[in-house]
Formats: structure tokens, C-alpha cells, sequence
């Protein structure tokens, strides 16, 4: 059973692969269909300096009290789970 899905599979392959070079337009050209094609455009592109790299402070983070809470309720779940212990 293993082996007829694997062939199906392969197969199925091929032909999504053939459908997608013929739709595509994938496949080699003539030389007749390249004499036909327009020239690529001229592009002009010029010569970009990189930016400079800007290190900044780390600012304090800014109170966060949802923060606070988790820290609080975490701690409290810990002594709860010492005191059973």
C-alpha cells in the first residue's frame, strides 16, 4: 500500500511540475522568442554609504506594575507550595 502512494505521490509531482514550467514560463525560449523580447530596462543605481551605527544608553525601564503583581503573586505560590512541603 506504502508503494502506491509513493508512486501516486511522484507521479502527482511530475505533474504539478510540468504544469508549473509550461504556466510559468519556466522553460528554455527559442532563439526566435529571445530576438522577439524587448531589452531590459537601463537602471541607474548609484553608490549608497552605509549608516553610521548609533550605540545608545539603555534607559531604565519604566515602572510596570502588571510586572509587579506576577512577581508578587509567583512569590506568594512559592510559600504556599513551601508551607506543604
Amino acid at each position: 500500500m506504502g508503494m502506491v502512494r509513493d508512486t501516486w505521490r511522484a507521479v502527482l509531482v511530475l505533474v504539478v511540475g510540468v504544469l508549473l514550467l509550461e504556466a510559468g514560463g519556466l522553460r528554455k525560449r527559442t532563439p526566435d522568442e529571445v530576438a522577439t523580447l524587448p531589452p531590459p530596462p537601463q537602471v541607474e543605481t548609484r553608490w549608497v554609504p552605509p549608516q553610521p551605527i548609533i550605540i545608545q544608553q539603555m534607559q531604565p525601564q519604566p515602572d510596570r506594575p502588571l510586572l509587579r503583581v506576577a512577581a508578587a503573586v509567583t512569590e506568594f505560590g512559592d510559600s504556599v507550595i513551601g508551607v506543604f512541603r
